[in-house]
């Protein structure tokens, strides 16, 4: 078999067809080739729902709605055939495809997945709603045991879409953290599809199928013939980050008098919190609030940092600052909500109090002693101690950033 670090799968919106252009019913010459035949899908879809009762909603990670987190939906409305397509990509090589009928639901992906593992060791799966997948994921392996191998690849949220879930759903899930992973992204392109969009929209539905094919093939071949520079590129920008990192970890472990082993339990103490918190915690509650507050603050205190230490332009720093400016006021409203749930002596505040501290104890969490924030883009201990200057490692670590 085939040995492949990562398959990426994700949805195109863009990639729909009118139904008046419906045109005779013969198939594409290049039918089953890059897309899967729909009817084969259909029948895939049908009988998972004919085993596991599918629940409605979209799925919610944080504050975040995911329009693709969701088992069922309804037929769009609007005069469409094709709603879309989802599509399974490697290093940018388009691998397969489908016609998306009711949306992005996980029954789409579900089905990519079966069939890039034939003939394919893949390490990694890769989605942007990789939280919700994956439980749904193992409760439909329970109904189809020839299933069970699609569990064998390790879940992967794609790094950019793990910026708009939580906190802790980063930790868990986030391509940054997983070991093995290195520098995959998750997130591969195949918005070069989308420059056809604009006429197979009108389409017959052969026609549509045959030069989104034919796009796809061509692409593929380019991307072959310039793959050999493309990798060797990235590895050596990948060695020379590493380098870079392995620099800000021994500056680190020198500044905060701190060995190998206490850097790498305080990694464990924050895995273990994001694998132990639960999944259900409601922003409506005292400890949902509580998350929520955890996270918020130690986020918009790292973007400060990172406001003038990883950005050389003012568009740059200015889209930080809107960020910060939103987060403050979640972070404000949360503190207020908070503290109309509790008493006077457990109440929470002001914001600026709060974020002037370099690490800041909540009311609820006093037994913490060390101080952490989470990068942008892996797990890495800030140089910002706290004012104690803590000797010892903490028993109870609360959460990182919320997203």
């Amino acid at each position: 078999m085939e040995d492949i670090a990562a398959i990426s799968v994700d949805g195109n919106r863009k990639m729909y067809r009118f139904n008046r252009t419906k045109g005779t019913d013969e198939s594409g010459y290049f039918d089953g080739a890059f897309f899967s035949k729909d009817k084969e899908v259909a029948e895939f879809v049908e009988g998972i729902r004919n085993q596991i009762k599918p629940e409605s909603g979209r799925g919610v990670c944080g504050k975040s709605q995911w329009k693709a987190a969701r088992e069922t939906a309804k037929k769009s409305g609007s005069k469409v055939d094709e709603e879309g397509e989802e599509v399974a990509v490697c290093h940018g090589i388009l691998f397969k495809a489908l016609n998306m009928f009711r949306g992005e639901i996980y029954a789409y992906p579900l089905f990519l997945q079966k069939e890039v593992s034939l003939g394919h060791n893949i390490q990694f799966f890769c989605t942007d709603i990789m939280c919700k997948y994956y439980p749904y994921l193992q409760k439909v392996c329970e109904a189809f045991p020839d299933l069970v191998p699609l569990l064998q690849m390790k879940p992967f949220l794609s790094v950019m879409h793990a910026k708009g879930h939580s906190g802790k759903c980063e930790v868990q899930w986030g391509g940054r953290n997983q070991e093995g992973a290195g520098m995959t992204v998750g997130e591969e392109v195949n918005s070069f599809l989308s420059r056809v969009g604009l006429t197979t929209k009108y389409m017959t539905k052969s026609a549509r199928t045959d030069m989104i094919t034919l796009q796809a093939r061509g692409w593929n071949m380019r991307k072959k013939s310039n793959l050999h520079e493309y990798l060797s590129q990235r590895y050596v920008k990948i060695m020379k980050r590493t380098r870079e990192m392995e620099q800000e970890v021994e500056a680190l472990k020198v500044e905060l008098g701190k060995t190998e082993v206490e850097l790498q339990q305080w990694v464990t103490d924050v895995k273990d919190w994001a694998a132990a918190t639960p999944n259900d915690i409601s922003p409506d509650d005292a400890p949902g609030l509580q998350r929520v507050m955890e996270g918020l603050a130690p986020s918009i205190q790292q973007k400060k940092v990172d406001k003038y230490r990883q950005t050389d332009s003012n568009k740059a720093r200015q889209r930080i600052q809107t960020k910060i400016a939103k987060d403050k006021t979640k972070l404000s409203q949360a503190m207020d909500f908070y503290n109309r749930l509790v008493s006077a002596e457990d109440a929470v505040g002001p914001v600026d109090v709060i974020l002037a501290a370099e690490c800041p104890l909540w009311s609820w969490d006093k037994a913490r002693t060390e101080c952490f924030l989470l990068s942008g883009y892996n797990l890495r201990w800030s140089s910002t101690t706290c004012s104690r200057k803590c000797s010892c490692v903490s028993s109870q670590v609360s959460n990182p950033l919320y997203s």
